[in-house]
This record gives C-alpha cells, sequence and structure tokens, in this order.
C-alpha cells in the first residue's frame, strides 16, 4: 500500500510579489513613515506642553 502523494503549491512567486510590493510600498513612502514615526514620538511631549501652557494661563 502506497501512500497518495500531494499536488505541490510553489508559493515561491506569491511570496516575491509580496515581498517586492512591500519593500516598494516602504521604499516609496519613506520620507511619510519616518515622519509619521516622528509625529507619534514627539505627541506626548507635546500634550505635556500644552497642558503646561493651560494651566499657567489659568492662574
Amino acid at each position: 500500500m502506497t501512500l497518495p502523494t500531494f499536488p505541490t503549491v510553489d508559493l515561491a512567486e506569491p511570496i516575491n510579489w509580496m515581498v517586492t510590493g512591500f519593500t516598494g510600498l516602504v521604499s516609496s513612502n519613506a520620507g511619510l513613515v519616518v515622519g509619521a514615526g516622528l509625529a507619534m514620538a514627539l505627541l506626548p511631549m507635546a500634550i505635556r506642553k500644552i497642558k503646561g501652557f493651560a494651566k499657567s494661563a489659568v492662574k
């Protein structure tokens, strides 16, 4: 008795397509990605500054 053979699926083409697409998306929007990262990193500091200005203005 022999075990049945399953058809092989070649995923190299779709994986290569996804990697190429992701790399192209990131590289073409690198400035936008870096800018968004900086904005998210600086947002808590900006909120603290605004709260400080608001407290000093109320006094």
